[in-house]
């Protein structure tokens, strides 16, 4: 399997990119299923690295019970052909219930067909049980119309009675890359350390590797997503290297979002995580202005 990085997409993407970024952050043999002793010594440097104690719940975990908690890097859903929008966020989470499911479904799995997993339409009924993938089905419907569009309405009007169906379908019409910030499990995010994760010799290749996967890949008038204050604070710092951040509009400091341009992309920075209990990003109103300001901000 190819898992270079130069020019555009292979024929195996994204199996191929899954498998490359995978690599950094665990050993592992293209034969056997990932095991614990491929996963736990890089979980264990990286809590280190990041002063992550023991009794920390935003200590990333090397398994949960008996079963290995994989790294998983990206998360991909749509025509491999055609990405329409591209998302970072934090690292893989949901109920441990959720995560443990999913992991058993993957756990004899070899590396490709677990990057198949991740990359297929086999995943959303594990994702879709919790509300992350809902809220960014919410958001992409949102962005394309400059309005909120409520996903649950969404699949109603479309007659849509499963949501893995409507995601898939929603997913068909421009493919969606959901990136994480650390690929490793944590029942809780603590930030602090992460930009010595950004330099280092090994796990730094990540991120750069993730921007070149992206230029690679996203359409040129594709989104380009952060979602939530870390990711909001990274994501420009990871592009710039590459190209200038064009503001897009009026960018209010104090604003819970902002819009920029990458090469001809819509970047759009969730300075909250969108629909956290109490945050700006939350309630319908804050949606309502979220992408009223997108409409203006990428109106032609």
């Amino acid at each position: 399997m190819d898992t270079s990085f130069s020019g555009k997409p292979s024929a195996d993407w994204p199996a191929s990119r899954f498998l490359a970024l995978l690599g950094i952050w665990t050993g592992f043999d293209p034969e056997r299923p990932i095991s614990l002793s491929d996963v736990a010594p890089h979980v264990e440097a990286v809590n280190t690295l990041l002063n992550l104690s023991p009794a920390s719940p935003a200590r990333f975990v090397r398994a949960l019970g008996d079963v290995p908690a994989t790294p998983v890097p990206f998360a991909f859903q749509g025509p491999p052909g055609r990405v329409r929008a591209a998302v970072l966020g934090l690292n893989p989470g949901g109920a441990a219930s959720r995560i443990l499911k999913e992991k058993n479904a993957t756990r004899d799995l070899p590396p490709p067909a677990y990057a198949r997993f991740y990359t297929t339409a086999r995943y959303l009924p594990h994702a879709l049980s919790g509300p992350y993938y809902r809220n960014l089905g919410t958001l992409l419907l949102s962005m394309d119309r400059g309005r909120l569009v409520k996903f649950s309405e969404w699949c109603r009007s479309q007659h849509h009675p499963d949501r893995a169906a409507a995601f898939a379908a929603l997913a068909a019409a421009g493919g969606v890359l959901e990136m994480r910030l650390v690929p490793f499990y944590s029942r809780t995010w603590q930030p602090a350390g992460l930009s010595r994760l950004l330099v280092h010799p090994r796990y730094g290749r990540y991120y750069i590797e993730m921007v070149d996967m992206v230029d690679d890949v996203l359409e040129r008038d594709g989104w380009l997503i952060a979602n939530g204050r870390d990711p909001a604070a990274v994501l420009p710092r990871l592009l710039a290297p590459r190209a200038p951040l064009v503001p897009a509009g009026e960018n209010d400091p104090g604003a819970p979002f902002a819009f920029y341009r990458w090469k001809d992309r819509r970047v759009v920075l969730l300075r909250q995580f969108l629909r956290s209990r109490g945050g700006r990003l939350n309630s319908d109103r804050d949606l309502g202005e979220l992408f009223a300001g997108v409409e203006a901000a990428f109106r032609a």
